[in-house]
């Protein structure tokens, strides 16, 4: 599968169109985006393209790891990810490196004895580059500098 095939597909179509996107429809999306990365694609993607695809796998990973099954993929949310993903270089393993060290921040998980609520949103966890880098330095294995499950999986062309 090629990114020209997914651009054609008449649900991508229609989803694109419209301002805001079930997980279901992401999570498809990102897993055609992730099988045409497996297959070689990425070389053929302009960046921003790219970037817009990662975008889509981050807010599945998001919506997963932290249970926001209704969750929708708007406008707003692309446009947080994009920047922190622009700011990395591409880097989505730290982006899914923040989201697995966020679970473990009692304060933002709404665990801390003074923490009234979640605080795991997007518009929270990926307020600012500062920010990212503080939840994946949460995670033993970003500290040693072992890429993100997700991304070796699909990057070395083994992903399911």
């Amino acid at each position: 599968m090629t990114l020209k095939d997914l651009k054609a597909t008449p649900d991508l179509a229609n989803a694109r169109a419209q301002e805001k996107k079930s997980l279901a429809l992401v999570t498809v999306t990102a897993k055609q985006f992730l099988e045409a990365l497996r297959d070689g694609a990425s070389e053929r993607l302009k960046r921003e393209a790219l970037y817009v695809g990662m975008a889509e796998i981050v807010f599945a990973y998001w919506a997963t790891r932290l249970h926001h099954p209704a969750a929708l993929y708007d406008r707003k949310r692309e446009r947080r990810l994009l920047a922190r993903l622009r700011e990395s270089g591409g880097d989505w393993g730290l982006l899914c490196y923040a989201i697995d060290g966020a679970l473990t921040d009692d304060w933002l998980m709404g665990r801390a004895v003074n923490s009234p609520r979640k605080y795991d949103g997007i518009e929270t966890l990926f307020r600012d580059r500062e920010q990212v880098e503080r939840l994946a330095e949460l995670c033993p294995k970003f500290c040693a500098g072992t890429p993100h499950p997700l991304v070796t999986k699909y990057q070395h062309g083994n992903g399911a």
